[in-house]
């Protein structure tokens, strides 16, 4: 901690980048039910007001939630790992530029029926997206329908390439090449003279980053 704050005093430019679920809110049993609080609401604003400071929240959630619970605090956003970003004061840009992928649909088709195998297991689509949540699935149950369904996906005739990626409790699928670390350029581009970079996450996708 000593040497956290005498690096952050010393810097002229920081950039703190931020996961959501699990980092800087509890895992919920619904993805809808982790809206941050006032104390949240306060601590980001807070943090975001300070000279010198680039606060970047970098989530898998889609753009219209955080866009709606965090887009008055003057943050950048990053949504569904990064196909979606949102400097502060501007419209979302697409970074991926182009419509849905064309395997969307039988991708949730094969999750939804993974979550009718699996009790208390549920599906959230997104723009370029798709998530099979098991929270509140039996985790014994889930590990061992977890290879068939990798097996399923595999087998999806994908154009652009998919890619499914293990959470905490979720398995993600969506476009191969769309991630944390591969957004950072465009992060970094907003704060040229960052010379401290603090990045804080809870799972796999935090730590390509």
């Amino acid at each position: 901690r000593t040497e956290l704050l005498a690096e952050w005093s010393a810097a002229a430019g920081r950039l703190v980048m931020l996961d959501y679920d699990g980092t800087l809110t509890e895992f919920t049993l619904r993805p809808e039910l982790a809206r941050p609080d006032a104390e949240l609401l306060d601590l980001l604003r807070r943090l975001a007001g300070l000279p010198g400071v680039m606060v970047a929240i970098v989530s898998g959630r889609d753009a219209g939630t955080l866009g709606r619970w965090l887009g008055s605090l003057g943050l950048l956003l990053v949504a569904e790992h990064g196909r979606w970003i949102r400097h502060p004061g501007q419209e979302w840009t697409d970074l991926l530029d182009g419509s849905p992928p064309s395997w969307l649909g039988l991708v949730r088709e094969i999750l939804e029926d993974a979550a009718a195998a699996v009790p208390g297991a549920l599906v959230e689509e997104k723009s370029a997206a798709v998530a099979w949540h098991y929270r509140t699935a039996s985790a014994e149950l889930a590990a061992r329908y977890l290879p068939e369904l990798v097996r399923r996906l595999q087998e999806v005739p994908a154009s652009p390439p998919l890619d499914g990626r293990p959470g905490n409790k979720v398995l993600e699928v969506r476009v191969a090449g769309i991630s944390k670390a591969a957004v950072l350029s465009s992060v970094l581009a907003a704060a040229p003279h960052t010379d401290l970079i603090i990045a804080i996450g809870d799972d796999q996708t935090d730590e390509e980053m």
